[in-house]
């Protein structure tokens, strides 16, 4: 149950639907309290900072917002069968 494995998130493409969820502080990102639990919103692009973290652009739907998200604030909208 405490394997690495357990905790993988699935990897984020451009284009998916994503919520924000809250979760922990990141130390190379900061989002923006406009935010809120349930937002949802469409993945824009995807970079990695230097201390090789993913990055993810977020485009926040009802807020009208693109910023930057770490990974861990973000869940899936939807998951194909």
């Amino acid at each position: 149950m405490d394997e690495p494995i357990d905790f993988k998130m699935r990897p984020l493409s451009i284009g998916d639907l994503v919520r924000f969820t809250e979760f922990k502080y990141h130390p190379d990102v900061y989002t923006d309290r406009t935010i809120v639990e349930g937002s949802t919103g469409i993945v824009v692009k995807i970079e990695k900072t230097h201390m090789g973290y993913l990055v993810h652009y977020i485009a926040w739907l009802k807020e009208d917002l693109v910023i930057a998200t770490p990974r861990a604030n973000l869940k899936l909208a939807y998951l194909k069968k």
